[in-house]
């Protein structure tokens, strides 16, 4: 008997992506509570995805050049925090093997990605993934919807950090 697959890949357009939605989108992480944002670097290919993906959990990915062990560490790591939503965003800077090694792991954990493409159409990679997986489209409205922002202080949008990791607002 075959499983239906479910829809656990969720891609949102943000063609105005300006600064107040960026803010917004980044004050969604909350690791205790199992949502994890990360903004990947442009040009870093699928390790780089990989590092900024273990930067966004806390870890440190310093372990030199060899690809296959920074996704095992993913797996692991998204295993061991229990997270149950990864926001992406940036994903049109993306490569379709990142994204495809992404959405693999994800998938196989049942957690939910959230691909975030600050473009007005799909740009190629994205694209390419979907024809591939089942998937869902949103608006941004959704996503802050599905993915409630989980801090208190809301006075100070505008001064936090760019890019993932430990400078984001933990709770």
């Amino acid at each position: 008997m075959a499983r239906t697959a479910e829809r656990t890949l969720t891609v949102v357009l943000d063609p105005h992506d300006d600064l107040h939605t960026l803010n917004r989108l980044r004050r969604l992480h909350a690791r205790p509570f199992g949502q994890v944002v990360c903004e990947p670097t442009p040009t870093g290919g699928p390790s780089g995805l990989a590092r900024s993906v273990l930067a966004a959990l806390g870890k440190d990915a310093d372990l030199g050049p060899r690809r296959d062990p920074l996704w095992r560490l993913v797996d692991v790591h998204l295993r061991a925090e229990r997270t149950r939503q990864l926001i992406v965003l940036r994903a049109h800077t993306l490569t379709y093997a990142a994204l495809r090694r992404l959405a693999d792991i994800t998938g196989s954990v049942e957690i939910h990605l959230w691909l975030v493409a600050h473009t007005e159409r799909l740009p190629g990679p994205v694209a390419q993934l979907l024809e591939a997986l089942p998937h869902d489209t949103s608006e941004l409205d959704r996503l802050f919807e599905q993915t409630p922002d989980l801090t208190d202080d809301h006075d100070d949008v505008d001064e936090l950090p760019a890019g993932a990791g430990l400078e984001f607002p933990y709770l």
